[in-house]
């Protein structure tokens, strides 16, 4: 049984004017499939928002094993094709218009009845000029549908529909169908799983159809209530087209170079939505702004893998050092030396005077300042800002939230489903790990979907708390060196002089050992890693729909045969490729240099301040190489600590 309805622009009532019986039902000479046609006399009033058309079927289960896909999860065999063509039979019509495949879920093969409701609700317009007049006259109109929602309801144990409306149903007509005629298309096996029409149903409400109050019919509508945990898909959409073409096909990573697109990582760094969640920018409706950001483009220097469960700020903070940090490094020794040389003529005042310092058995009345490690500090921290805006490379980077349009519809569609495309034309895969990044079974897939499209390519680990950690002794230690000379200038003199070497030692073990702290949850991740690694169960993954489960699943088969030999591989070859791409937990070099910028500062500072007390070059060139000995020994006694 088929139904028509509307709803009205004035409001949100719902007008249902027809329940149709089935027209025609034609059957395929050689038995493959079955069609059956509905045909709708409705006429749609002018001030109708949103037309819709249900198709009630009832699945009968246990269906015929070639019917059952994804481990038994969901039924095929259902191919819809609503048209509102005036003639349905239209060549054009027949390649324009979509055919829907829809996968019903399934009980498991209990016995009983599968209860589906089919709404279609068109979603774009195109007009074919038929009879040779005007372009767009009303008799001419043709709407192709592009969405429709699957409603299952819950197993029952009969389709509420009588033997003898069922077999009137679908009685075959004299004469056999011809191609041109269907409204429905093959099925995936011989034997199609029992299709019977209801009579008897309810009208649909607006509540039913999850349709809007006040709906539209943009060419690419976006919602503004999916959800997008872990996964880029929404756990309640329907089926999609492009995902089950690539489903059945075994070509999930085939490169759609038609809707791939790209963004240069330093622009993606310089918006904060891109970093937040996918629903924030539905929200915030900025899709189609976002969506603008990006650019067509054939291939990418960067796949950036990460998980939304994860906050944006350590995936912005570790991005930003893993570009910028010369950046920083570069603006920390500008503003370290203009500081200098406006210390150095007087420009600025020195805070303090005539402190009095032991210096090679000599006291020195110094003028001391914190001028120099205080803006030290504050330019690097522009330099890491400023670098997105001011890039030394532009590289072009695969960002989800960039790169998919997050309108639902076919390019959301596309896109999502198109991700594994990226893998082969992307020169690196940058893994922003986090501890719930391999619980994600999107990220799985990003990451084992990678070394099976590009195995040439280069996979990178990059741990989001070795950048944390290096900002937290970044902070720790410039603030060492600020507050230093406020010990200096404010400690008795007799006590300074006599304990100032263990006073300076003290003062900077304690950021040291902070590190050492921070450093501990590298060894619990790794650990962490490990462990996950070891005693993986693909089971235990999440992602937030059922349906981007299945698609990820028929991968995962495709590439390794079953999900036993894809578990086995995770805890053998895949473990041991990653425990040696994970680093070991260390600081780079580069981001030691940024640590210890603020007591470069501070040692340039005090040999700026001892040389206007009268100090001569030899007392000066001594206390420096002290103070470098010191900083070198710090320098790999961090290195020491961090690498082990």
């Amino acid at each position: 049984m088929s139904q028509t309805g509307w709803f009205l622009k004035n409001g949100t009532e719902n007008q249902l004017d027809l329940k149709l019986k089935v027209s025609e039902t034609f059957y395929d000479p050689d038995g493959k499939f079955r069609c059956v046609r509905f045909r709708s006399t409705a006429q749609v009033p002018p001030n109708a928002a949103v037309t819709y058309y249900n198709f009630y079927v009832a699945v009968r289960e246990p269906v015929h094993p070639k019917l059952y896909r994804f481990s038994g999860k969901y039924i095929a065999g259902l191919v819809f094709r609503p048209s509102l063509a005036e003639n349905a039979t239209n060549s054009f019509a027949l390649s324009e218009e979509r055919l829907v495949r829809l996968f019903v879920p399934s009980k498991e093969e209990k016995e009983g009845y599968r209860n589906v409701v089919c709404s279609a609700v068109p979603s774009f317009a195109k007009w074919l000029d038929t009879l040779g007049g005007r372009m767009g006259a009303p008799s001419d109109d043709t709407f192709y549908f592009a969405d429709m929602t699957l409603i299952p309801e819950s197993l029952a144990k009969t389709s509420n529909v009588e033997d003898g409306e069922v077999d009137a149903a679908t009685k075959p007509l004299s004469g056999t169908m011809g191609s041109a005629q269907s409204c429905c298309a093959p099925a995936d096996a011989a034997d199609v799983a029992d299709v019977a029409v209801e009579e008897a149903l309810p009208p649909l409400t607006a509540t039913t159809l999850s349709l809007p109050k006040h709906p539209a019919l943009p060419a690419e509508p976006c919602p503004e209530s999916a959800e997008t945990l872990g996964s880029p898909g929404s756990p309640d959409r329907a089926s999609p087209k492009a995902a089950l073409e690539k489903m059945m096909s075994g070509s999930h990573t085939e490169v759609d170079y038609e809707i791939m697109r790209g963004i240069a990582l330093h622009r993606a760094l310089q918006r904060s939505e891109f970093w937040t969640s996918p629903d924030e920018i539905r929200r915030t409706h900025r899709v189609a702004e976002v969506w603008r950001l990006s650019t067509p483009v054939d291939r990418f220097d960067i796949f950036l893998s990460h998980t939304w469960r994860c906050k944006g700020r350590w995936k912005v903070l570790a991005l930003v050092l893993q570009s910028g940090w010369l950046h920083g490094l570069l603006a920390s020794f500008l503003g370290t030396a203009v500081t200098l040389s406006l210390r150095a003529t007087e420009l600025i005042e020195d805070p303090w005077h005539n402190v009095l310092l032991l210096l090679d058995n000599t006291q020195f009345a110094s003028p001391l300042s914190f001028w120099t490690v205080l803006i030290s500090g504050l330019s690097m921290v522009l330099g890491l800002c400023l670098s997105p805006l001011l890039p030394f490379k532009t590289q072009m980077c695969y960002l989800d939230a960039a790169c998919i349009h997050l309108g639902q519809g076919e390019l959301f569609e596309r896109g999502i489903y198109s991700i594994a495309g990226s893998f082969s034309v992307a020169e690196e895969m940058r893994v922003l790990y986090s501890e719930q990044y391999l619980s994600s079974l999107w990220c799985l897939f990003e990451l084992v979907g990678y070394h099976k499209a590009n195995p040439e390519g280069r996979l990178v680990f990059k741990p989001l708390f070795i950048e944390r950690s290096a900002a937290i002794c970044t902070f720790f230690i410039w603030c060492f060196a600020f507050s230093i000379n406020f010990a200096v200038t404010y400690t008795a003199e007799g006590f300074r002089q006599e304990y100032i070497g263990v006073m300076y030692l003290v003062t900077f073990l304690l950021p040291l050992i902070l590190l050492v702290h921070f450093m501990r949850r590298n060894y619990r991740e790794k650990a962490r890693l490990i462990f996950d690694l070891k005693n993986f169960e693909l089971d235990r993954t999440t992602c937030a729909s059922e349906f981007d489960r299945s698609f990820i699943l028929s991968a995962i088969e495709a590439w390794y045969g079953t999900r036993e030999n894809f578990q086995n591989y995770v805890r053998g070859p895949l473990r041991e490729q990653l425990l040696q791409l994970f680093p070991s937990p260390h600081l780079p070099c580069s981001y030691v240099a940024l640590i210890l910028c603020s007591m470069m500062a501070y040692s340039l500072d005090i040999g700026l301040s001892i040389y206007k007390a009268g100090a001569s070059m030899k007392v000066i060139m001594k206390q420096l190489l002290c103070m470098f000995t010191f900083f070198a020994f710090g320098f790999g006694l961090l290195s020491m600590v961090s690498s082990t």
